[in-house]
């Protein structure tokens, strides 16, 4: 490691020691080269600074196109983004190389109408970045949500030729699933891309989910199914999450159906994922039925079999469900908790109140105080 560091300065006890010149003393002769290996060792801003400020500087090389594309990721890499823009606005002439440099480390920061702006200059001069840069461009589009933007982008991009480079698609896809863009746009970059492959078409399906896209994510589903691509257990919990928020029950026992004929109803998340589903759209029959075939029951099933009793207005059938989990073997915790005193409350009837805290204590929990402090919540509404 030596032999990378400058004649300006040397390395004792693991930290980079900067050597002072005399007045007199003609600077040694040192390359760019130098320099870019001494910032890879860089890991304190200080000792960063005094080598920009006393050998880069010192020695005419700050105008070094290279070196100050270093210098602009090593200043971003210690969080000093705010330096990193001064190098870059210190260059007289930047490149596409500097240009990019500073894209990404903009849109890393998340300052995307900065990357806007910046990328808008550099196509100004005819300049466009590499194409591993535009991915930070284009989801400085999707962040902001500004669809103008986005499709005057993917227009230089298909003239580029980069829209087959797997980032660019990839990031192409999400701004028109998060801007809304038009499905035939999205559709033709994703039959494109993706073709069968299974990560790609999930990883697209809960990006809609995440983004309140709940339609959408039914819509490539389909498309999916079309290109003849498998679905997977993460598939099916990201489309039944997509019924509870359009409130679809007829969705929501479509996507049932669908688990039963592709046998994922052994899946235990598939499973639970639908018991929640069913309780969130007040189907409190068919979550009984679900609940009832489930061979393989944790405590999280059991929690949201308990609540669905309690929110459909059946208190004592929740606390009936609760006492057989107890006796399942299952052990209770704080969200078990809620729903018991919740029923206890409404059922005004502090003996099942006492029944679990007699429980609680016997058992052991590390939910103990919190339970306590609901019970008493509880008591000052019910007669004792």
């Amino acid at each position: 490691m030596l032999g990378l560091l400058p004649p300006a300065c040397s390395l004792q006890s693991g930290h980079v020691k900067f050597l002072r010149f005399p007045a007199n003393q003609t600077r040694p002769h040192t390359t760019a080269t130098h320099y870019f290996s001494l910032l890879n060792l860089c890991e304190n801003p200080q000792h960063l600074q005094q080598i920009h400020a006393r050998y880069i500087i010192l020695h005419g090389l700050h105008q070094n196109l290279t070196l100050s594309s270093k210098l602009i990721d090593s200043y971003a890499n210690l969080g000093l983004l705010g330096l990193s823009q001064q190098v870059f606005n210190s260059i007289t002439t930047p490149n596409s190389l500097l240009y990019g440099t500073i894209l990404k480390n903009l849109s890393k920061f998340g300052e995307y109408e900065k990357t806007l702006l910046v990328y808008k200059q550099m196509a100004l001069q005819s300049m466009y970045p590499a194409e591993d840069t535009y991915p930070f461009v284009i989801r400085s589009c999707s962040c902001l949500l500004d669809v103008r933007s986005g499709e005057k982008i993917h227009a230089q991009v298909v003239k580029l030729g980069f829209d087959s480079f797997d980032g660019v698609g990839d990031a192409l896809v999400e701004f028109y699933i998060k801007c809304d863009g038009g499905f035939e746009n999205e559709k033709g970059m994703i039959q494109r891309k993706f073709k069968d492959l299974k990560s790609r078409w999930n990883s697209l399906i809960s990006l809609a989910v995440q983004n309140g896209k709940s339609e959408k994510s039914f819509e490539l589903f389909k498309l999916m199914r079309m290109e003849g691509a498998e679905f997977d257990s993460g598939t099916l919990i990201n489309l039944l999450r997509s019924t509870v928020e359009l409130k679809s029950l007829e969705l929501g026992r479509i996507v049932h159906c669908v688990a039963v004929v592709s046998d994922f109803c052994k899946d235990l998340s598939v499973n639970t994922a639908l018991l929640f589903m069913y309780s969130k759209l007040a189907s409190l029959e068919d979550a009984k039925m679900l609940f009832d075939k489930m061979s393989d029951k944790d405590r999280v099933v059991w929690n949201i079999m308990i609540s669905a009793y309690y929110q459909s207005g059946f208190p004592k059938e929740s606390l009936e469900l609760l006492m057989c989990m107890a006796r399942s073997g299952v052990r209770a915790d704080l969200f078990t908790a809620i729903a018991a005193v919740s029923s206890i409350s409404t059922m005004k009837n502090i003996e099942w109140g006492k029944q679990m805290h007699a429980n609680v204590l016997r058992n052991g929990s590390d939910y103990q105080c919190q339970f306590i402090i609901l019970l008493l919540t509880c008591t000052a509404n019910v007669r004792i």
